[in-house]
């Protein structure tokens, strides 16, 4: 992930805590340098139906393996890139969201609570803080189906590297036993 870039969508978001909407500032140069990076996307908060997001999520989930998923998820242990792992989360739960129309819950879809997400009838997707929220954490609304979307619409243009060694002993080795006195 290029660094510049990465800054750049942090100093938009965040400064020893959140920014407030309104002290978001950021030049045309710097959105542009992140834009063609990949870390940032329209400034614009695109509006989708949940029928629409669940539709998208079914198409993409058909474009991956979930052995892809989970080499990307084990080759980021010894990386430490932590945006790359909540694909494996993304995929698993979109592996489980059939094609449906919006049913009326409470407030967000039934079917989709039945599952453990959470969708409203109209979604409001901010790609950018999804994004932000994905470096800095590893995502964070990973069971609000417009996340899934987005981490599925990112799979597209990761390279999937087989894990390495490093990978595999960090994922089986069992924790440290701690000396008793």
């Amino acid at each position: 992930m290029d660094k510049k870039a990465k800054q750049i969508l942090y100093k938009y978001y965040w400064k020893n805590g959140w920014l407030d909407e309104n002290e978001r500032l950021i030049t045309e140069e710097d959105y542009n340098y992140a834009c063609k990076k990949g870390t940032m996307f329209t400034l614009d908060v695109e509006s989708i139906s949940h029928d629409d997001c669940i539709c998208k999520i079914n198409k993409l989930l058909n474009q991956f393996s979930k052995q892809s998923a989970v080499d990307i998820f084990v080759s980021s242990l010894s990386t430490r890139n932590v945006y790359n792992r909540s694909i494996l989360s993304s995929y698993i739960q979109a592996e489980s969201l059939i094609k449906h129309d919006f049913k009326s819950g409470n407030f967000y879809c039934q079917i989709c609570e039945n599952l453990g997400l959470s969708s409203a009838f109209n979604i409001e997707l901010d790609r950018n803080i999804m994004n932000f929220e994905k470096i800095k954490w590893g995502g964070v609304r990973l069971n609000n189906v417009e996340y899934i979307l987005f981490d599925l619409e990112l799979f597209r243009n990761i390279v999937i590297t087989k894990p390495n060694d490093e990978d595999i002993k960090i994922l089986i080795l069992e924790p440290k036993k701690r000396k008793t006195n």
